[in-house]
């Protein structure tokens, strides 16, 4: 039974029992949250009431004893008997667990820390406790007695030194059931019977347990004798056995610890029983391995045992191995490197090979071609010139004669270049229709217009355009007397050349059309004019070269309309 600040008195065993200074029962109404066995109670000085019961820890605020609360944990440490819970100032309190050591739960219960035989208890089954001041207190264990020397930082609890009593020491049984100060003395009650002792008796003694090596083998050869030693790749699983000596064991924690460093890696310490340790397969690296025990003080060896070895890489792990493999790796990859280089090289050079022998042989044609157009316009200004002479008339023979030699002589030149200037074409063009409007006696008129964005250095394949004059002038004005117009016209359109012819004459036949006429009346000139633009295009990426002759409404509203179409060659 618990008196709280109140004057009221709390107890109970399945649930918390109200009674008033007279001892008398005021309440049984309490919450039905607690149906387990109650161990303990206490008061904080912010007058919560906590309840410790098989299940857990629960609590009541403000004397409002119908609202009973469990306190949970993340690490579910609250869930399981507590044996008794003892309030330190206005931090929190000290929790005697049942399995799991020693809690500290802090006055909002917000956090929970415990230490362990892990940290040094001598059990994890905490009966009673005892805080003789703000830095030590007293642990009742089945296991012996612990005095602990403690602090609290940031509501943790950390275990600054700890004392273990056993029956070695005097006690009558190491099952402690409850402790207490009285009269300047410890009292602790056993299983076996009643022990005290002045605090100041008990002392941890300076001594610390010698460890030493007995064996350690490498694949089954003994290597102890070397402090360090390199081990070959093969000689990687290892065997050390040691023994630690202590005259006060610790009987309920294990007595020694050992860590194997790899290159200077942090690890943890692994704690055991056994006086052996096997490691196999080890990778290759620099290790250091370290053993120590401890006494029932936990008090570790002073001089702990160590080792320090390495194991060597196998051949294929050494850098010369890696360095020979990587520098065969680029002598390989620049061998087929520079074999791919040359192949492409040598395809690249039979390419253009090829392209030459095409464009030789494109040239030789474009040469036949031009060639072919020569005796044709010859064939044709004879037959004017014979006609002059038919008709009586020398003076008009000797002056188109004279006229005709030197047009001839620059068609001669022009017939062996692949390209001229447009100006010089277009010189040519207008000495040609100048003669053939002196031949026809006026029959017809003609225009040349050249637009402004066109450069006179343009350069265009010669003898392409006056066929085309020719057939007009042929075959359009065939049946005209006189009136016949003949309009010339180059610019750029659409990146390309653009040539067009246009005349008043009879235009192409009606059932001709979408047929050029030229080809109605199988006309040489303009078959051999189609071949030069196939053979142009095949020079070109994109082919653009083209020849348009169709019947359709021309400026002056009849004859017949034709383009001629050229890449642009600055």
């Amino acid at each position: 039974m618990l008196k709280l600040q109140n004057g009221e008195f709390i107890g109970g065993i399945n649930s918390p029992l109200i009674f008033n200074k007279n001892l008398e029962l005021v309440s049984n109404k309490t919450s039905k949250n607690i149906i387990t066995q109650i161990f303990c109670l206490s008061q904080d000085n912010f007058e919560t009431i906590w309840i410790g019961t098989l299940t857990g820890l629960y609590k009541i605020k403000d004397y409002n004893y119908e609202d009973v609360s469990k306190i949970t944990d993340r690490g579910l440490l609250l869930n399981t008997r507590i044996n008794h819970i003892v309030i330190f100032d206005d931090q929190g309190a000290f929790l005697a667990t049942h399995g799991n050591g020693l809690l500290f739960n802090s006055i909002d219960q917000n956090h929970t820390h415990n230490l362990t035989t892990q940290d040094g208890l001598s059990s994890d089954l905490i009966n009673r406790i005892y805080l003789e001041n703000d830095s030590t207190l007293w642990l009742a264990t089945n296991n012996g007695l612990d005095k602990l020397t403690f602090e609290i930082t940031d509501s943790e609890i950390k275990a600054k030194e700890i004392q273990s009593i056993t029956t070695a020491d005097g006690l009558h049984s190491n099952y402690i059931y409850d402790v207490i100060k009285w009269r300047d003395e410890i009292w602790v009650a056993t299983q076996s019977g009643v022990n005290y002792f002045k605090p100041e008796d008990v002392t941890v003694p300076d001594y610390t347990p010698p460890i030493y090596f007995d064996s350690i083998r490498a694949s089954g050869k003994n290597i102890l004798s070397e402090s360090m030693i390199n081990l070959d790749h093969d000689e990687n699983d290892l065997n050390f056995h040691y023994t630690g000596v202590s005259y006060r064991k610790p009987t309920n924690k294990e007595f020694y610890k050992y860590a194997l460093i790899k290159d200077k890696q942090d690890t943890s310490w692994v704690y055991t029983n056994d006086r052996s340790i096997q490691f196999t397969n080890l990778e290759r690296g620099n290790y250091h391995f370290i053993v120590m025990a401890r006494n029932k003080y936990n008090k570790w060896s002073e001089k702990p045992a160590e080792f320090g070895f390495t194991v060597l890489p196998s051949f294929f792990q050494t850098l010369w191995f890696k360095l020979i493999v990587g520098f065969s790796l680029l002598l390989t990859f620049l061998t087929v490197y520079r074999s791919r280089i040359k192949r492409l090289e040598r395809k690249e050079e039979f390419r253009r090979e090829i392209d030459e022998a095409e464009f030789r042989v494109k040239k030789a044609e474009l040469n036949a071609l031009r060639n072919q157009m020569n005796p044709h316009f010859i064939y044709n200004s004879l037959n004017s010139i014979q006609n002059f002479i038919f008709h009586n008339r020398p003076e008009r023979a000797n002056f188109f004669l004279s006229k005709f030699s030197r047009l001839m002589r620059t068609s001669l030149d022009m017939s062996k270049l692949n390209l001229v200037e447009i100006g010089e074409e277009i010189r040519f063009l207008e000495d040609y229709l100048a003669l053939e409007e002196l031949r026809f006696e006026n029959k017809f008129e003609s225009t040349i217009s050249v637009s402004e964005d066109i450069d006179q250095e343009m350069q265009i394949p010669p003898l392409m355009i006056q066929p085309l004059l020719e057939n007009a002038i042929k075959h359009g004005f065939k049946n005209l007397k006189k009136g016949g117009l003949l309009d010339l016209n180059i610019s750029i359109k659409d990146n390309t050349l653009s040539i067009i012819i246009q005349d008043n004459g009879s235009g192409i036949p009606a059932t001709a059309e979408g047929n050029d006429r030229i080809e109605n009346r199988k006309s040489f000139s303009t078959n051999i004019i189609k071949d030069r633009l196939k053979v142009i295009n095949s020079t070109l990426k994109f082919p653009v070269a083209d020849l348009k002759i169709n019947h359709k409404k021309t400026k002056f509203n009849k004859g017949t309309y034709v383009e001629l179409v050229l890449p642009l060659n600055k």
